[in-house]
This record gives structure tokens, sequence and C-alpha cells, in this order.
């Protein structure tokens, strides 16, 4: 059912982003960042720890949404 989802939204090759899934069975570790594969990284990234919630950064391809992989 999933597929069908994936399909009607045009984006079946999502199918494969629920490996992030995996992020929340990381709870031996009080926190966690999560970045894509085809993110390049450019800085030291430790001010992402420093975030008390959930963050996220949209998507330049749908601007009503977020980037979800």
């Amino acid at each position: 059912e999933d597929q069908v989802h994936l399909f009607l939204l045009g984006r079946p090759e999502l199918g494969t982003t629920f490996t992030k899934i995996h992020c929340w069975t990381l709870t031996q570790y009080s926190k966690c960042v999560f970045m894509d594969a085809d993110t390049l990284v450019l800085c030291n990234v430790d001010e992402l720890f420093d975030r008390d919630e959930l963050s996220a950064a949209p998507d330049p391809g749908w601007p009503d949404c977020f980037n979800s992989g």
C-alpha cells in the first residue's frame, strides 16, 4: 500500500528512504543527527547537537514540505 501512495506522489524512489526511521531505535544515545547521504558537509556541524527539538530543513523543490529524503 505504501508503494501505491508513493506512486501517487510521482516519487516511487522514496520507498528506499525509510532507513532514516532507524534513528528512532538509537535509544542508547541522548541525541542523534541524521543527514542524508547526498549531504555535503563543508564545516563543523557540532551545533546541530545543541538543538532541543526535532529540526528539519525546507526542501527547495517543494517549499510547502520538509525534505524527508
